[in-house]
């Protein structure tokens, strides 16, 4: 009869393992945040522009409370802060609160929905999972 012995450093292991823990994290925010600024540059590009205001005001937010001030074509200032509150701290948020976005996302009787952020939704969630899964596999491989 054969038999194997085998030790395992669990103090190794445990270092190991809060290691990658602890880059993992931060990985994941910064992945996360790259492809929120992706999103929010491809809905802009999508942007009907008219004073530029709808298209400025889109952006990104990662914590709240949420401050944003710009201005359109015209030089008025307008604050673009959106209500985020709460947010989770896994949460990005790409938003606009200009009253009439709502209108030109999704149309009217006079007019056809642009679909500024629905149409990036669809032409970037099956790229976002990939990206968002090879992350630990990234920290894992070093």
């Amino acid at each position: 009869m054969a038999t194997v012995t085998f030790e395992v450093d669990v103090a190794a292991f445990e270092a190991a393992a809060n290691a990658f823990l602890t880059a993992l994290i931060p990985a994941i925010r910064a992945e996360q945040w790259a492809v929120a600024e992706e999103f929010n540059q491809r809905v802009k590009i999508r942007t009907p522009v008219r004073t530029r205001r709808l298209q400025t005001s889109i952006h990104v937010v990662e914590s709240s409370p949420d401050s944003y001030p710009y201005t359109d074509d015209k030089g008025r200032s307008f604050e673009g802060a959106l209500d985020t509150t709460p947010m989770d701290d896994d949460e990005v948020i790409v938003g606009t609160n200009v009253p009439y976005a709502i209108y030109v996302e999704g149309g009217t009787s006079k007019f056809a929905a642009r679909g500024m952020f629905a149409v990036t939704e669809i032409e970037t969630a099956p790229d976002l999972a990939v990206r968002m899964n090879a992350v630990p596999e990234r920290i894992w491989r070093g």
